[in-house]
């Protein structure tokens, strides 16, 4: 852990370019793992979020990036982007993506039922 004099802090280097700058020592490494203490014997145990949020009040992100356990006691898990869906402060985000672990793409829609699933709107090609 490096803290320097303008109040940036590397871990796995001292000579940090941002406010925090994590480095990994080698390529195919995992440089940083967020994990969640589990839920309760017999319930989907785990939803890890990860938010970023452009005002510095905000108790609540403006956007998230989840990884979600698909059933109790199973080490696979979906990937998630949420984002908020309303202009009030501190409104939950809320699913808009999902990739789940075995490889389909939900758009509006938690479940996908093949490799790209829409759920409702317009698709627009130009």
């Amino acid at each position: 852990l490096w803290l320097d004099g303008a109040g940036k802090v590397g871990i796995g280097t001292n000579s940090p370019d941002a406010v925090l700058h994590v480095q990994g020592g080698a390529n195919d490494e995992v440089v940083a793992l967020f994990t969640t203490a589990g839920g309760t014997s017999s319930s989907v145990e785990g939803i890890a979020h990860i938010g970023l949020s452009h005002f510095s009040s905000d108790t609540a992100p403006s956007v998230s990036i989840s990884a979600e356990e698909i059933d109790n006691g199973d080490h696979r898990a979906d990937f998630r982007i949420n984002t908020r869906g309303t202009a009030s402060a501190n409104a939950t985000p809320t699913e808009k993506l999902r990739v789940t672990y075995d490889g389909k793409v939900g758009i509006g829609t938690s479940t996908p039922e093949d490799k790209l699933h829409i759920s409702a709107g317009n698709i627009i090609f130009e």
